[in-house]
């Protein structure tokens, strides 16, 4: 019989590649289907409001009322999502549609990982839980990828329609099997703005450990969502000349296989410490070979960047497991979207301001910036390093 984790690991992994199957073509359906450029922006424009307006509150919810609701309730929302998307021939119906993947990411993002943690048999065992989740995940989502792509061939339309189809018969079907949530010591007293008090007085009465944790999360989030941004731009800067879109689909499962290795790096290797170290040195490795080839424009910018990908996902993985750690079960899903939420609104600033550097100055100066991420992790290494040993178990104040 399967452990409690591994149906939800396994939940999760085919709910992301069911997602997955549209993955590598959704923008060029959108516009191929009527849309814009600027529709496109407008959508992502939507998403990012409905996150900042529900992650909070839905964590909120499920720590509260069940996580495992809230897990379904996602999916469900992604399959409409998807069949909406694969039936619209307006506009505004693509618009109606993004409104509910906005809904189902932003429950997920702040739900699945506490879900997950609650119910393993043991706290300490963290890193492997996280580490099999990612290498199951972005191993299957990069196979998916490839299969959505030869469907699209045949019948762009249909492909949303099995993916959302999917979905739904995942949530139906797995809803009698996803082990019920588990929150050791739940406060059904704490009110929402109470949560938040309690989040943000963890964060100061532990400064010597959680803080700076929460602050190399942060800084590791945000490189991701850089690199997630810039990616395409950085690469067609260097092969411009090719024009191939094939190619980015092949950089692209590359991508998704480089963060599954990272899965069964952190699985196998224990110490967050040390998993944590060798993602800077990579990572800084990465920077300096990607300055070399913008600057030659050699395709060692796209080996480095798929590199960037794993590397960031280790050290990111290595982070995520050693607050959940600390972090009172009752809490998890509202601490995990307390640190998303601001990670996003530094994003804000961050990612246009980058934008502007590099598109006044050049894209040499893109992994230099980077760099600078970086280095708030290398300082934050070694605090973190230095109160491992002593690190706390935080608890919330009623």
């Amino acid at each position: 019989m399967l452990s409690k984790t591994k149906i939800i690991i396994y939940y999760n992994v085919i709910f992301n590649s069911m997602r997955m199957l549209v993955g590598a073509t959704s923008a060029i359906f959108l516009l191929n289907h009527g849309l814009t450029l600027v529709d496109i922006g407008l959508m992502k424009t939507i998403q990012s409001f409905i996150y900042f307006l529900f992650d909070i509150p839905s964590s909120y919810l499920a720590d509260k009322f069940g996580r495992k609701f809230a897990i379904i309730l996602s999916t469900t929302f992604g399959g409409v999502w998807l069949i909406i998307t694969g039936i619209a021939d307006s506009k505004y119906l693509f618009y109606i549609a993004e409104i509910f993947n906005s809904i189902s990411l932003t429950i997920l993002g702040g739900v699945f990982y506490s879900y997950l943690i609650d119910n393993s048999l043991n706290d300490n065992d963290t890193h492997k839980i996280l580490g099999e989740s990612n290498k199951l995940q972005f191993l299957f989502m990069a196979i998916f990828s490839i299969i959505g792509s030869l469907i699209t061939d045949f019948d762009d339309r249909l492909v949303w329609l099995i993916a959302g189809s999917g979905c739904i018969i995942l949530s139906v079907s797995f809803s009698w099997f996803l082990p019920k949530s588990i929150s050791k010591n739940r406060q059904q007293n704490l009110s929402f703005l109470k949560e938040i008090k309690t989040s943000i007085a963890m964060l100061k009465d532990n400064q010597s450990y959680l803080l700076i944790t929460s602050i190399s999360l942060s800084s590791s989030l945000l490189y991701f969502q850089i690199i997630l941004q810039y990616w395409q731009p950085l690469i067609n800067y260097i092969i411009e000349e090719l024009g191939v879109s094939i190619f980015f689909g092949i950089v692209f499962s590359a991508i998704l296989l480089s963060q599954s290795i990272s899965g069964w790096i952190i699985s196998k290797n224990e110490d967050n410490n040390k998993n944590h170290l060798y993602s800077i040195v990579i990572l800084l490795a990465c920077s300096l070979t990607c300055i070399y080839g913008v600057y030659e424009k050699n395709h060692i910018t796209t080996i480095s960047t798929i590199i960037m990908f794993g590397a960031n996902q280790v050290m990111t993985t290595s982070l995520r497991s050693n607050y959940h750690q600390i972090i009172p079960s009752e809490l998890r899903s509202t601490f995990d979207s307390f640190i998303s939420t601001i990670t996003r609104l530094i994003a804000v600033i961050v990612i246009p301001l980058i934008a502007l550097i590099t598109e006044n100055f050049g894209w040499i100066y893109f992994p230099i910036l980077i760099s600078l991420i970086i280095s708030i992790n290398i300082l934050c290494y070694f605090f973190i390093k230095k109160h491992h040993k002593r690190k706390p178990k935080c608890n919330p104040k009623s």
